[in-house]
């Protein structure tokens, strides 16, 4: 019985013991690491569509317990640097005396390709006071921060679309609509055509209820970051109580959204040299 105890007292004692020594190894630690100077990104990086248009804030911050001069650090970058601007900033961080955190600002340039994910790499490369470059450690946490630009872009041809069918309605309200869209395209070789653009408004039986009798394709221009313009052509010829009406032509800007494969047309239909109505027809491809 005794040396059962005398086993037991001896365990605590030695257990108390070793718990005292890690316990005063950790406080250590932790006031070594608190005295030790460190610049440190926020976080160890993000993944963004190219065709974001916002600022991005790419933060650090300098750690450390008595932080009365001014310190700098600077940033090595990996990547192409056509993906992104410099917003009022570049490759530096600055921390005055005081001061313990600043940031870079970037913002992404959509190139309009479908050339996959990039990256940008930045990495903590010096700083004026020889502090640690991401949190103290072998592993020196938080010295890169890594950002994905995303391409969200969709490859397609003008004779893909060209040859494509569609279906969406216009955003008439009221007696007015909303109209199913009459849209049609095709492809000559070499441009992009629309015919029936208004279409569904022009023949819509509870409102306008003309007749269309003369149809004219339209040439659209799809730039490279889709932006749609269609300059100022003629449309249809039409019929109403057994009467041609005056001609009527149409111009528009818009966007074709090549992931969803929608194009957003907005559009004034015009008559006798004045704008009828203006209305947003959005179509999207069949599959």
């Amino acid at each position: 019985m005794k040396n059962i105890f005398k086993y037991t007292l001896s365990a605590f004692i030695l257990g108390g013991v070793l718990f005292s020594c890690n316990e005063d190894d950790m406080d250590d630690q932790n006031y070594k690491n608190l005295e030790e100077n460190s610049v440190h990104f926020e976080s160890t990086g993000n993944g963004l569509p190219e065709a974001t248009s916002g600022i991005i804030p790419i933060v650090a911050f300098y750690s450390s317990t008595n932080h009365t001069t001014d310190v700098t650090a600077n940033v090595n970058l990996e990547g192409n640097t056509s993906d992104f601007e410099f917003v009022n900033s570049d490759l530096t961080y600055n921390f005055p005396a005081g001061v313990y955190s600043d940031t870079i600002f970037i913002q992404l340039n959509d190139n309009f390709n479908t050339d996959g994910d990039r990256e940008l790499v930045f990495t903590l490369a010096s700083v004026s006071n020889d502090a640690n470059l991401g949190y103290p450690g072998p592993e020196s946490l938080y010295s890169t921060y890594t950002l994905t630009v995303v391409d969200d872009d969709c490859a397609y041809t003008l004779e893909e679309l060209g040859n494509a069918s569609w279906s969406g309605s216009d955003n008439a309200a009221g007696d007015e609509g909303p109209n199913t869209s009459q849209i049609v395209s095709s492809y000559d070789g070499t441009n992009l055509y629309l015919e029936g653009i208004a279409y569904g408004w022009l023949t819509n039986s509870n409102y306008w209820d003309e007749e269309i009798v003369e149809s004219y394709p339209v040439l659209v221009n799809i730039a490279a970051d889709g932006s749609l313009t269609i300059e100022e052509q003629l449309l249809a010829i039409t019929l109403w109580d057994n009467e041609i009406q005056p001609d009527y032509y149409i111009r528009a800007t818009g966007r074709y959204e090549s992931c969803s494969e929608r194009m957003i047309i907005n559009y004034d239909l015009i008559q006798g040299g004045a704008i009828l109505r203006s209305y947003t027809e959005t179509i999207t491809k069949n599959n």
